[in-house]
């Protein structure tokens, strides 16, 4: 697959069937991080392959109970080294540097996937310490993406990207109101998408449609069973 197609095929993939994930794939996907560029080529990365069910479990209770990564036939969390990068840059490379690094491995990583016809997510909402804990991980590495990786299921709509017209500025930033009319637009952006997940995530609760319903009844019929009330 040519580098640009890959790029703008990438997806967050969340559903994934069953089938395995060969070795010889997870090689390539690895192989592919690796070669990331870093900061004076310290290469501060550390990969953890997770097979185990009740592992990957628990690393979906730790990243705030995302189970669809407890379902992926193969799930690879990337450390940043930062002890490694601390020899090298001291303060920066801690803060900086080795989260800058492991950032480029796991986007090799992604593209790869695609590559192979795979289906991956990065993921960095979850809990450091816990899964730290998980995987019983030394002193100096900070868990910075869990990777579930599979089939795909689904093949997700191509999401909003800005375009370039926002976001790139030639030599100085010297148009201030282009960057407060960007800011707006991209938190009402934000706004409404977080709204309409969190909506649909409500419906999608039974005992809110039956409060929803019953509450229509009783406007619309108030000798109706339902007593009026509306609960969330």
């Amino acid at each position: 697959m040519e580098l640009f197609e890959a790029i703008r095929n990438r997806r967050s993939v969340r559903v994934l069937t069953e089938e395995e994930v060969s070795e010889r794939e997870i090689k390539e996907l690895l192989e592919a991080a690796r070669l990331a560029p870093s900061a004076g080529n310290i290469q501060p990365w550390v990969f953890v392959i997770v097979r185990d069910p009740d592992t990957k479990k628990r690393l979906a209770e730790a990243a705030l109970n995302q189970f669809f990564i407890e379902k992926a036939p193969v799930v690879i969390v990337v450390f940043a080294d930062w002890n490694r990068s601390r020899q090298g840059y001291g303060g920066r490379g801690v803060n900086l540097y080795c989260i800058q690094d492991s950032a480029a491995a796991v986007e090799n990583m992604l593209l790869a996937a695609v590559a192979l016809g795979l289906g991956a997510c990065w993921v960095g909402a979850f809990q450091e310490d816990v899964v730290s804990d998980v995987l019983k991980v030394p002193e100096g590495l900070r868990p910075v993406a869990i990777v579930p990786v599979g089939r795909p299921a689904e093949k997700p709509n191509p999401p909003y990207k800005r375009p370039l017209d926002e976001v790139v500025r030639y030599e100085t930033f010297q148009d201030c109101d282009f960057l407060r009319k960007s800011y707006k637009e991209s938190f009402a952006l934000w706004l409404i998408g977080d709204m309409f997940v969190f909506l649909s995530k409500l419906w999608s609760s039974n005992r809110f449609k039956r409060e929803v319903l019953s509450y229509v009844r009783s406007k619309l019929d108030p000798s109706s069973s339902g007593n009026g009330t509306f609960e969330v």
